[in-house]
């Protein structure tokens, strides 16, 4: 029997497909993120040791260095993202059985060390799945695809987050390993059955590799891309930075902190996705971005109602408006980085943007010590969501006048 065709898959196909994909990409990365920091700290490793675990997620920030050849097809097949989706995501499924005949409260090093190895696989499927994304997806479907990548993701660290972390608690930790591997193996199924048409011949007009980076990155519209990515989330990243510290100093405790931020929030932002995924397919893309950039604007300026003597349900409706707001905005803004890279090299053009995207929040997350310290909490807030609203309706500006005139973007996207 022949296999379906790949790009021939209805739209809510291609949608179950992605969504599985980036559930799968979520497992290692929660299990990293929210189940080991448990296990380290009851191996009595350090807060500040563990805050340095952090690093162990440096493959995502250097993705964009190997993403031009995983744009390509693998020299085993002429299946552009397949080649790569596939071996990857049973290599990951295989890597977490094998770690788990590991006990990690006694073996640190080797779990850093996994820790690592998962991250990089990680960060490798999402160069080929971002690409495969923006292969299948038409223009119109692609808000609808972006609340897919971020809600399935959210899912997925979920999985391998809280749940698994139940499951290490009640069966130990190599029935959690054998459950994210079943769970990874299973997910893979609908791509195993369906059939990836054959490449296309290469263009190497660009040429490869890091030439290809180059080649984006030198482009005449890629420093007003940047421009507009960071006037759109500084403000967001820089209100985000100070939120848990703000809490601590209100004298929350942290398990407190855990339910709003990690329960409460979570939930808030997964229904946000689904939101966000709605208004980037109904509205056009200024029209979205201007939503975004009241939203987030928003976000960062409620908090300022909570300084203070605040109860723990006030904070909770606070971070729960905030995640929902900010997903809305996510999921725009991810919608708009589809439609500015180049499709020959989708893959490796979203990777770079993403990782633009993280450095501008980084940038933000690190001034928000600085305003936060100058201007008080209030003041830190009042000028995150200032800067969040100058600066999104300044990227609004560049993607409706000046975008359109160095970047292919569409006529029914600018």
């Amino acid at each position: 029997m022949q296999r379906p065709q790949l790009h021939a898959l209805s739209r809510w196909q291609k949608f179950g497909l992605l969504t599985l994909l980036y559930f799968s990409q979520g497992i290692p990365f929660g299990l990293f993120t929210q189940a080991v920091p448990v296990i380290l700290r009851q191996a009595d490793m350090s807060l500040k040791a563990i805050g340095f675990t952090a690093l162990f997620a440096l493959p995502w920030a250097l993705k964009f260095i190997w993403a031009p050849w995983i744009d390509r097809a693998a020299p085993w097949s002429a299946q552009r993202r397949k080649s790569w989706l596939v071996p990857l995501q049973i290599l990951t499924a295989v890597s977490m059985l094998a770690f788990g005949f590991v006990d990690p409260w006694k073996s640190l090093i080797v779990l850093g060390i996994g820790n690592v190895w998962l991250n990089f696989l990680n960060a490798t499927q999402d160069v080929a799945t971002d690409g495969l994304a923006v292969d299948v997806l038409e223009p119109k479907d692609r808000g609808l695809g972006n609340g897919i990548q971020v809600g399935g993701y959210r899912i997925g660290m979920l999985f391998g987050g809280a749940f698994a972390l139940w499951i290490i608690a009640k069966a130990g930790w190599f029935m959690g390993m054998v459950v994210c591997a079943v769970a990874l193996l299973v997910a893979l199924i609908p791509l195993l059955i369906v059939q990836e048409q054959p490449a296309e011949a290469e263009d190497e007009s660009d040429g490869t590799g890091f030439l290809v980076l180059w080649s984006f990155i030198k482009s005449p519209g890629f420093l007003w891309i940047v421009l507009m990515l960071a006037c759109f989330k500084l403000g967001d990243g820089l209100a985000a930075g100070m939120i848990r510290p703000m809490l601590v100093d209100q004298g929350f405790e942290m398990e407190d902190i855990g339910k709003i931020t990690g329960g409460v929030g979570f939930t808030a932002s997964l229904i946000g996705t689904g939101a966000g995924a709605i208004v980037a397919y109904l509205l056009r893309r200024p029209t979205a971005l201007a939503v975004g950039t009241v939203f987030q604007a928003i976000g960062a300026l409620l908090y300022i109602e909570v300084i203070g003597e605040s109860t723990k349900t006030a904070v909770a409706i606070a971070v729960s408006v905030e995640n929902f707001l900010g997903s809305i905005a996510t999921v725009v803004l991810f919608t708009c980085m589809m439609d500015l890279v180049r499709r020959e090299h989708s893959g490796s053009d979203y990777t770079v943007l993403a990782v633009v995207v993280v450095a501008i929040q980084g940038l933000g997350s690190l001034l928000s010590g600085y305003t936060a310290t100058w201007f008080g909490y209030i003041g830190h807030h009042a000028a995150a969501g200032i800067i969040a609203l100058i600066g999104g309706a300044l990227a609004v500006l560049l993607w409706v006048h000046v975008l359109p005139r160095t970047v292919d973007i569409g006529e029914d996207n600018a």
